[in-house]
């Protein structure tokens, strides 16, 4: 702990308590100097006058009393410094040592002659606190060189290296009476090295997410050209692409707005149904022409046929995901195509799930892909009015769809009209 030996009271620095007890056996002890001399023992003070003094000695303290009734044996006070007067003024103060221990000013005051007199006293050479700080910078600059040029392991040598070097210059200084932390070394190093390790972490974040985006840009665009391609297989036009992706973009968008499936429904999941709605008939491609392009109804065997468009779209993207790994593009790509085809009431496929039990996003996707199936005319049927439509749609509410995404559907029903209108097939 920090000890002054002088002290500054009205520009004048007057000896503490301690020196003036070794006064009477040294006057030199009562000389302001950072080269102390008292009793033969020499030793040096940083730039206010302060050394650091061991905690640890063992100081007797006994009852001036019991010294006074002759209670205290002779062998125990003769020869040493007694400090008699513990109550006087000045002397009341507390001081906290090593564990936050209290103790006296006495008690400290005596501490400090005990560390003359055995001679164990220390002092903060402050140069040595800029060294270390200077080399902590250097080590920094040093870093990120290394990190640069990814030099990991010549980086963690050099770390070790320079740990180690001021950890033996802090013990040989000790040995002299200097005391260097090695914390001005580590402090600034580790606030700098944290410092740093965010800064490329949020690069990094930053260089990831762009590459995620190109990623999903390669990938939306790749799946949105098979969509296309199973347009031109399925007398599908790009108009039924653009339409059910807008539609179920409404649908997500009206649902966020009105506080429902806020757990769900982000604007990243609105921005990301856009974009994987093309993907729900991908599966199409694995779908004989001779059934898709019939110009009339499917018979039984025809149509469990058909429905495993569902689970060839499934296939074709986890392949996707098994060499290029899964990401929020993929994932709602295949829950889109996969489940699009189920129902609330659990009659669809091709799991036969009901509920919540269905994706959100497939949900979604199901309301959007009748509604322009329904209004669209095919080789196998005619188109049929917005009115039918919206009716035929609002019946399926808690039979085939989810009725929350129903009543978003009913709401924006003359959104829907006017998309089918804009975009509609010439």
């Amino acid at each position: 702990r920090r000890a002054k030996l002088f002290d500054d009271v009205n520009n004048a620095y007057i000896p503490a308590f301690s020196l003036d007890i070794l006064s009477s056996f040294d006057k030199n002890s009562t000389k302001r100097s950072q080269k102390m001399d008292i009793l033969g023992y020499k030793f040096k003070t940083d730039e206010n006058y302060q050394v650091l003094i061991d905690t640890s000695v063992h100081v007797n303290s006994v009852s001036a009393l019991d010294v006074m009734n002759f209670d205290v044996p002779r062998e125990k006070i003769e020869g040493k410094i007694a400090i008699i007067g513990a109550l006087s003024a000045g002397m009341e103060k507390d001081f906290k040592i090593v564990g936050d221990k209290e103790i006296s000013n006495t008690q400290f005051q005596a501490m400090v002659v005990e560390n003359i007199m055995s001679q164990t006293l220390k002092y903060q050479d402050n140069k040595y606190k800029a060294y270390f700080i200077y080399l902590s910078m250097l080590l920094t600059v040093l870093a990120i060189i290394f990190i640069a040029f990814r030099f990991y392991i010549l980086l963690f040598i050099l770390f070790v290296f320079t740990l180690f070097g001021v950890l033996i210059l802090s013990y040989m200084r000790l040995k002299t009476g200097i005391y260097i932390s090695a914390g001005y070394f580590l402090v600034p190093f580790s606030i700098t090295a944290f410092a740093l390790s965010l800064l490329f972490t949020i690069i990094s974040k930053i260089d990831k997410q762009k590459f995620d985006k190109e990623i999903y840009k390669a990938q939306s665009s790749s799946l949105e050209s098979m969509s296309l391609l199973v347009g031109v297989y399925d007398n599908e036009t790009g108009g039924h692409i653009i339409r059910t992706k807008k539609y179920a973009q409404k649908i997500a968008s009206f649902l966020y707005e009105h506080y429902y499936y806020r757990n769900k429904i982000t604007p990243a999941f609105i921005e990301l149904i856009y974009h994987t709605a093309p993907m729900h008939d991908i599966g199409k491609l694995g779908i004989s022409e001779s059934i898709l392009k019939k110009p009339a109804k499917f018979t039984v065997d025809e149509f469990e046929v058909m429905k495993e468009h569902t689970i060839i779209a499934k296939d074709i993207i986890d392949k996707i995901i098994a060499s290029q790994g899964i990401n929020p593009f993929l994932k709602m790509s295949r829950n889109i195509a996969y489940g699009h085809h189920e129902k609330w009431n659990g009659s669809g496929y091709p799991q036969g799930l009901s509920r919540y039990e269905i994706p959100l996003e497939a949900q979604i996707m199901g309301v959007a892909d009748m509604y322009d199936a329904l209004i669209s005319k095919r080789c196998y049927k005619k188109e049929f009015s917005f009115e039918d439509t919206e009716a035929l749609i609002l019946q399926e509410s808690g039979v085939a769809f989810d009725p929350t995404v129903i009543k978003a559907f009913y709401h924006l029903k003359d959104e829907f009209k006017q998309i089918a209108l804009q975009y509609k097939d010439v």
